[in-house]
């Protein structure tokens, strides 16, 4: 909903869509394309009208299988260089809902957003071929305008989302 139709409604109005992205490839049934991964985190931060530099934080698909977390890393490291921001992936807490992950990590991204905190990514186990700064063990405080959220989906259906939070 708009500005407008929040404070027309009595609504609270704390959170946008900054920008946004999605592919479709049928690269393979479940592994993500390298190509248009990195792609459609690319256009949603220029969609946004942001740099790289401006996001706080990125709600990672993060399956924890090693083609896809592989693939995430690879297309961060291209949009943001040696500075990918911290990283925190919600499917270890809640499983994978298939359809419905996007949206109930988002929920979490966005109350995170509203809370300056970001939940932790339980049974981390580090893994030296994908050096992130991946938030486990506690949830960690960190004020966020602007967060990332990426999903991939089966056969190459893939968005990213920039979410902004308004003062």
């Amino acid at each position: 909903a708009t500005r407008e139709f929040a404070e027309a409604h009595g609504l609270s109005y704390a959170f946008e869509i900054a920008g946004w992205s999605m592919t479709s490839d049928a690269y393979h049934f479940v592994a993500p394309n390298p190509d248009t991964v990195t792609r459609w985190a690319a256009e949603s931060i220029a969609a946004a009208g942001i740099a790289p530099a401006d996001i706080a934080a990125v709600n990672a698909h993060g399956t924890s299988t090693k083609i896809g977390d592989t693939v995430e890393y690879g297309a961060l490291a291209s949009v943001f260089g040696k500075n990918i921001p911290p990283v925190s992936a919600n499917k270890s807490q809640i499983g994978h809902a298939m359809g419905a992950s996007s949206g109930i990590e988002s929920v979490f991204a966005l109350e995170g957003m509203r809370r300056g905190t970001l939940l932790p990514t339980i049974n981390y186990l580090a893994d030296p071929e994908i050096p992130l700064d991946c938030v486990h063990g506690e949830a960690r405080s960190l004020d966020q305008e602007f967060v990332l959220k990426n999903a991939f989906g089966f056969g190459g259906c893939n968005s990213c989302i920039v979410f902004r939070r308004v003062r």
